[in-house]
């Protein structure tokens, strides 16, 4: 039996190794950790996904009884996973792959010295730095932590009065990592979502993006596959695939953020992992393709011929609420017994705080469809949400003893 370590995951994923004939062992946040996980698994280590001591921890074990293969498929494990398959000398992502998706500004650095389309940028040590260089380029800019997630600490500055006070965030937030300033760009924010086994990499497809715009560009919704023009896709899924030719991504799904500016395609950020926001659950929706049990079927020494499907259509979005205090919530029930609506998670809760979207972890909830065709998945998505009906009343209107 081939012995897997894996960093991270939940337990559909942990059932898809298991069914592929693995002894799995999984390191793992405490807290995220289900009691019907170890009823999956055959060994859980409790310690953070990104705790430096991973990769010892996996050592150890490996003395006694050797792993064959590391593998993660979120944010917060890949790089860990990448680091015990090059310490351990097993199969795996190359380390180096990982670390270029890992760190925006290696990233940058590393499309310009390959000559790979992209924007003008910056690694700045002082408010001062990213003032200098938007002043150089023209405002507006983007700031932006070089390796955090989920869009928190990413703003657009209009203008010097922004500067300092968006780097101090950064810099109290993440103390120690750094900080790039990039050209702002305009145009149609898209994914694209790829699958890729010994280097060979197949673009599934390309999804498009809603954000909560200025200054923050939270993702507030997706839509698959993409409305954009068939000439537009080829250029999107070209520069995908010599992009992840150049980083040296082997096994397993990529999530590339992508807009399209006027003089084409340019790249955001790229992940050697699966989209977040369901976008992996999307993926099999419209193609029948499930990235985690393809993935980990290439582990256990089958990977199969990908076949998608003729593609249907898929749609999420996100709640986004004024701040305040939740005072009433209805019409979940009738939104979730809507034709083609897949699930509806939220925290939506009589009496619980809401406030802007400022980041991913802020949304308190979303709604996903599908469809015939994306244009249906978009429609019976947002038809759902128009049934959900949520009053949020400012705190100051609370405070002052007013009901809603």
């Amino acid at each position: 039996m081939q012995r897997l370590f894996m960093v991270g995951g939940w337990t559909d994923i942990y059932a898809h190794a298991k069914a592929c004939g693995f002894h799995l062992t999984v390191a793992q946040n405490k807290e995220d950790v289900k009691p019907e996980d170890l009823a999956v698994v055959d060994r859980m280590i409790t310690i953070a996904k990104n705790d430096p001591r991973v990769p010892e921890l996996a050592a150890a074990l490996h003395q006694s009884e050797p792993f064959d293969a590391a593998v993660s498929f979120q944010e917060h494990g890949v790089f860990n996973a990448a680091r015990v398959r090059e310490e351990l000398g097993i199969f795996g992502n190359p380390l180096s792959a990982v670390g270029l998706a890992r760190d925006k500004g290696l990233l940058r650095q590393h499309m310009k010295a390959r000559g790979i389309p992209s924007i003008p940028f910056a690694l700045v040590d002082s408010a001062d730095e990213a003032r200098a260089f938007a002043d150089e380029i023209g405002w507006p800019v983007m700031i932006k932590p070089v390796s955090a997630s989920g869009s928190d600490c990413v703003q657009k500055l209009t203008g010097p009065q922004d500067v300092q006070a968006a780097y101090a965030r950064i810099a109290s937030r993440y103390p120690g990592q750094g900080v790039i300033v990039e050209q702002f760009m305009v145009g149609p924010e898209v994914s694209v979502e790829a699958l890729s086994w010994n280097g060979r990499h197949t673009v599934l497809g390309v999804t498009d993006k809603i954000t909560t715009g200025a200054p923050f560009f939270v993702e507030l919704g997706h839509s698959h596959p993409s409305s954009l023009g068939a000439a537009v896709i080829a250029q999107i899924e070209a520069l995908t695939l010599q992009l992840l030719d150049s980083m040296g991504h082997l096994h397993g799904p990529t999530h590339t953020e992508m807009i399209v500016t006027a003089d084409g395609p340019r790249v955001v950020e790229a992940h050697t992992r699966t989209g977040g926001d369901r976008i992996f659950e999307m993926v099999e929706l419209v193609h029948g393709v499930n990235l985690f049990d393809t993935t980990l079927r290439g582990f256990a020494g089958a990977f199969p011929d990908l076949a998608p499907h003729a593609p249907r259509g898929a749609a999420i979005r996100y709640f986004d609420l004024p701040e305040g205090v939740v005072t009433h919530v209805a019409g979940i029930d009738e939104a979730r017994a809507m034709p083609g609506i897949v699930r509806i998670e939220h925290s939506l809760e009589t009496g619980k705080p809401s406030m802007p979207v400022r980041k991913s972890g802020d949304r308190l909830g979303y709604v996903l469809a599908q469809g015939a065709d994306r244009a249906e998945a978009v429609r019976r998505v947002e038809d759902a949400m128009a049934r959900i009906r949520v009053v949020v009343e400012s705190s100051t209107a609370l405070a002052d003893g007013r009901t809603p």
